[in-house]
């Protein structure tokens, strides 16, 4: 029965306040478009600059005298270190023909030429850092005393590094902004509802039903209109997405269960703020016609 009655007056205040209702509905469908885009952004940025990561390399220099077992240990030692995902053997004969394919110098001089064994190493991509490179480097130069070098790119190590503290900060501080802006423009629109029903919650008020009691309407009806901005923004998002994408291939990277769980707590931060406004609204109403 009191279910009826909730829903028989949110019914009463959709017909009454159309104009309010789509305020309410445009205000949560822009908030929630804002928020989304920003955490596609962030999320899709992190997991680039990821990928940019794992495909970092460090490479190795065997001299050509050294024996297979000498390769072979420093493989299998390198393979058990956390911060190296993966390891590749490039041997000197594969390096001279490659040398003379591309420089086209004659197979005769190629007798003359011993190019080093070199082994890739591809980074884990949590160990890319300035400091974590430095230190495999130099534990790698400490146990293996016949390496002639070990190479890997600096500029691009700190470029990764600083793009992640870029993200982090950036990412961060827009996060913040933009669910204070969520649950402001919530908050300013819902209340201009609320007091243009100010007449109902007295009435409720003067028979009176409680707090919560009063308020139901006005949260189921700012429910409505909350649902329907984030269905709207997220019909907007799914028709824009495929343009997204194709002028940004980057942000495929975000999944479509990742957006869901951003809107949902979205959802969720609206729905609070919808209940304690209209719950806090008739309590001082209440309060008020008491004193």
């Amino acid at each position: 029965m009191t279910l009826w009655f909730h829903l028989l007056a949110a019914r009463s205040v959709l017909r009454r306040q159309p104009r309010a209702v789509v305020r309410m509905t445009l205000t949560s469908m822009v908030a929630t478009l804002w928020c989304l885009v920003g955490g596609i952004w962030a999320v899709a940025s992190w997991r680039e600059t990821q990928a940019m990561a794992s495909e970092t390399l460090m490479e190795l220099y065997v001299p050509s005298d050294a024996g297979s077992d000498a390769v072979s240990g420093l493989v299998q030692t390198l393979r058990a270190m956390p911060s190296i995902g993966s390891v590749r053997v490039i041997d000197g004969d594969r390096i001279l023909r490659t040398f003379q394919k591309d420089v086209g110098i004659d197979a005769t001089l190629t007798d003359m030429l011993q190019p080093p064994t070199v082994v890739q190493c591809a980074m884990n991509p949590a160990f890319v850092t300035m400091q974590h490179m430095t230190s495999t480097s130099d534990a790698c130069k400490a146990a293996f005393p016949l390496l002639t070098g070990v190479h890997w790119s600096q500029e691009y190590v700190y470029a990764i590094e600083r793009r992640r503290a870029d993200i982090l900060v950036m990412g961060s501080v827009a996060a913040a902004l933009s669910a204070i802006m969520f649950l402001l423009a919530i908050l300013y629109a819902f209340r201009a509802e609320l007091h243009r029903a100010e007449p109902d919650l007295n009435v409720g008020v003067l028979l009176g039903a409680s707090s919560s009691f009063v308020a139901m309407p006005h949260v189921l009806v700012s429910s409505v209109a909350g649902a329907l901005g984030l269905g709207l923004a997220a019909g907007v998002l799914a028709l824009a997405w495929s343009q997204m994408t194709a002028h940004a291939s980057w942000l495929s990277a975000v999944r479509p269960h990742e957006v869901i769980i951003m809107g949902a707590l979205l959802a969720v931060a609206g729905l609070i703020v919808c209940w304690w406004q209209s719950v806090s609204t008739v309590s001082r109403r209440t309060r008020a016609k008491r004193g």
